[in-house]
């Protein structure tokens, strides 16, 4: 995973009211900079691949029945990856 702390800074300084509109037009010139093509399909990629990730671990619990095994551990990770991928998530 890519250390994007720097496009989050300059995301957020970019979605504030800035004090005047200089400050704010530096604001948004710096994240529109930052945020090339590249930097932006990388997260993109990152994004699908994770959630691909997380249906899976979805599926296998479907298959596998998990749940009835691990104290409720497993049916409180699949809410919060269920949640995750905005979705729910049908159980038998």
């Amino acid at each position: 995973m890519t250390d994007y702390s720097e496009l989050k800074r300059l995301a957020a300084a970019a979605n504030t009211v800035a004090p005047n509109w200089k400050m704010h037009a530096l604001n948004q010139a710096g994240f529109a900079h930052a945020a090339k093509p590249h930097t932006v399909l990388a997260l993109i990629a990152e994004n699908e691949a994770l959630r691909k990730s997380l249906k899976g671990l979805i599926h296998i619990s479907d298959a596998t029945d998990w749940e009835q095994h691990t104290c409720g551990e497993i049916a409180r990770a699949r809410s919060l990856l269920a949640a995750a991928l905005d979705k729910e998530v049908p159980r038998d």
